[in-house]
């Protein structure tokens, strides 16, 4: 089985919905949602990290008996940086710390509170057999298409009539071909689908909303 780092990014800013890592959802924030998610489907030779510029995240990460060893630069803490050199800071610091490298980066967004341990155990699995990263995605309409075509640097999917993008939910990369490129657009990967709660990702208040409306269902 492959050794994964399991990264948690969550920076204390936010534009939309502010402090949203901290939001809570039937009584526990996104962070820690996602921090127990991690813990339930990791095994003892991984590692669960997170990458933060809030003290206040990083208490409850370290609450939590996970790691969170610094807090990030102002040069990683803006809204304009982008996963990948978050992704590339962490991994750097692991082998530094550990004197080697995970075989697998699994990116898990605290803003997707939903999330089902046997996809994950699938993908996970179909991952240690074939070392090629995996990325979960969601069906869009057409007319959403035809907005998101527009935007540029955007991983796209087209699979005869239907289009998918990423959800956000999942992101399990084979870390030495990230690092080659150091771009998810770039590396090889398969792709998996979700539907219904677990599409939701929150980033506008009215997501905050619905997030809670599912989870009192």
């Amino acid at each position: 089985m492959a050794s994964f780092l399991y990264l948690i990014p969550a920076r204390k800013g936010s534009l939309r919905l502010k402090n949203k890592n901290i939001l809570k959802i039937k009584k526990k924030t996104l962070i820690q949602r996602t921090i127990e998610f991690a813990k339930k489907i990791s095994t003892k030779k991984d590692k669960i990290l997170v990458s933060t510029d809030s003290i206040l995240i990083k208490k409850i990460s370290l609450n939590n008996k996970i790691l969170c060893p610094w807090l990030r630069p102002n040069s990683l803490s803006g809204n304009k940086v982008s996963s990948e050199k978050v992704i590339v800071h962490a991994i750097k610091w692991y082998k530094k710390h550990y004197k080697l490298l995970p075989d697998g980066i699994i990116l898990l967004q605290p803003t997707t509170p939903f999330r089902s341990i046997s996809h994950f155990r699938k993908c996970i699995n179909k991952f240690s057999i074939s070392n090629k990263s995996i990325i979960s995605v969601k069906n869009v309409n057409t007319v959403f298409k035809d907005i998101y075509f527009k935007k540029k640097n955007n991983l796209k999917i087209l699979k005869e009539h239907d289009f998918f993008i990423p959800n956000g939910s999942m992101y399990i990369l084979n870390t030495h071909d990230f690092l080659k490129f150091k771009s998810i657009n770039k590396i090889k990967k398969s792709f998996f689908e979700m539907n219904g709660r677990y599409n939701l990702d929150i980033d506008y208040p009215h997501q905050y909303l619905l997030a809670n409306q599912i989870a009192s269902k």
